[in-house]
C-alpha cells in the first residue's frame, strides 16, 4: 500500500509485418514467402503527475489507522459503512430476553497491514444519524453524520497475539479448500442493537429485506482511530454478530439451552461504504511532483497522466502503408518503473 512508483519513461512500439507477392507466385507465396516481424518505430509518451485525493470506493475493504513514513508522508484512514441486514433471524426457541450480547467483528487477513504489528491502537465506533451520500468519495467529511455522544463501543488492538484484544483465528475456506488465518478485532456493541433487530424482524420483517428501508432504521457506523499511530490495517470484512440463547429439547426429551450466534448485519456491494483517507506527502515526494516528475502514490496522493502520441502513430502507419503492403501486428506500451525507497520498505 505504501509502495511508491516513479514512472521514468514510457514508449510505444509499432510492430510491422512486411510481405510481398505478385501474380506469378500467388500460390507458392503461401508456403514459401518469408515474413519478418520488425520493430519499425518508437514514440515517447509524455507523463505528468496529477493530484489524486478524491476517489470512489471500489471494494469492501476498509483501511483503519495512521502512519508516518519517512520518504512517503503521513497517511490516516477511517471508514463509514451502511449494512446489509440478514433477511432471516432465528426466532424458534428464541425470545427477546434470550439476546445476550452484540459484537462488531473486524476481520484482518494475516499480514494485511503496514507498520508496527505490536503498537497498541484504539478504534472508536459511532452510530451514524443519517444516511450516507451517494456517490461518496475518499475525501468525505464525517462531521455532519455522527454525534460524539453516539459512541457504540471502543477497542484497543494490535496485530500480534501479545495483545489478546485482537484474536488470531483460522477458518476453512470452502471456495479455495484452504484454511485462512486472520486476526479478529471484536468491539462490544450495545445489546439494544440485537434486541432492536429482533423486534424489527418480528414486527416489520419487510424492512430487513430492503437496504433502502433498513438504512432509515439504522444508517450505519463510523469507525475511527482515537489512540495510537504507526500502523494502517486492512479489514476484509465488517459484520455485526449477535449472541443468543436457544431453547430446545434433547433426544431423551429433556429441555436444554444452546449458545448460538448469527451475523445480523454485514457489508455488501449493495450498500454504501467508504474509506476516508487523508494523505500528506513527504517533502521529497512533493518536490518530485512539483518538478513534474511522474510519481504514483497510493492509496491516495498522486496518479500519472499519460498522453499517448496516437496521431504520430497513425501518421507513421499511413506513411508505411503508402510505401508497400504491410500488416500491423501489435502496438505495445512499455512502462519502466522504479520503486522509491522509504522506511516502510
Amino acid at each position: 500500500m505504501l509502495k511508491l512508483i516513479n514512472w521514468v519513461v514510457a514508449t510505444l512500439a509499432v510492430l510491422i509485418v512486411a510481405t510481398a507477392c505478385d501474380e506469378n507466385n500467388v500460390g507458392t507465396s503461401i508456403l514459401d514467402t518469408e515474413a519478418s516481424i520488425v520493430v519499425d518505430s518508437t514514440f515517447t509518451v509524455v507523463c505528468s503527475p496529477e493530484i489524486n485525493n478524491k476517489m470512489t470506493p471500489r471494494s469492501l475493504t476498509h483501511l483503519l489507522g495512521a502512519i508516518n513514513v519517512k520518504g512517503y508522508g503521513t497517511l490516516e484512514s477511517d471508514f463509514v459503512t451502511e449494512f446489509m441486514p440478514s433477511s432471516e433471524i432465528d426466532t424458534v426457541g428464541v425470545g427477546l430476553n434470550d439476546i445476550d450480547s452484540v459484537r462488531l467483528l473486524l476481520k484482518v487477513p494475516m499480514g494485511q497491514y503496514v507498520g508496527d504489528s505490536i503498537v497498541p491502537m484504539k478504534v472508536d465506533v459511532y452510530k451514524l444519524h443519517k444516511s450516507l451520500p451517494f456517490p461518496i468519495y475518499s475525501d468525505f467529511d464525517t462531521k455532519d453524520y455522527y454525534y460524539k455522544s453516539d459512541l457504540l463501543g471502543s477497542r484497543s488492538y494490535s496485530m500480534t497475539s501479545v495483545n489478546q484484544d485482537s484474536i488470531l483465528l483460522a477458518e476453512y475456506n470452502s471456495s479455495t479448500g484452504n484454511t485462512d488465518t486472520y486476526y479478529q478485532i471484536a468491539v462490544s456493541m450495545p445489546k439494544s442493537i440485537g434486541t432492536g433487530l429482533y423486534n424489527l424482524y418480528t414486527t416489520n420483517p419487510s424492512v430487513l429485506r430492503d437496504p433502502e428501508s433498513f438504512k432509515q432504521y439504522f444508517p450505519g457506523i463510523y469507525a475511527t482511530t482515537s489512540y495510537g499511530n504507526g500502523r494502517v490495517t486492512k479489514i476484509s470484512s465488517t459484520m455485526m454478530r449477535v449472541y443468543y440463547r436457544k431453547h430446545g429439547t434433547k433426544d431423551n426429551g429433556s429441555d436444554t439451552i444452546y449458545e448460538r450466534s448469527a451475523n445480523y448485519l454485514g457489508t455488501a456491494p449493495e450498500v454504501v461504504t467508504n474509506n476516508n483517507i487523508r494523505y500528506t506527502p513527504s517533502a521529497e515526494i512533493k518536490a518530485m511532483a512539483d518538478a513534474g516528475e511522474p510519481v504514483v502514490v497510493s492509496p491516495a496522493g498522486y496518479n500519472v497522466k499519460i498522453n499517448k502520441p496516437v496521431n504520430d502513430i497513425l501518421n507513421r502507419f499511413t506513411k508505411l502503408e503508402t510505401e508497400g503492403q504491410i500488416v500491423l501486428n501489435t502496438v505495445t506500451l512499455t512502462v519502466p518503473v522504479t520503486e522509491i525507497a522509504n522506511s516502510a520498505g
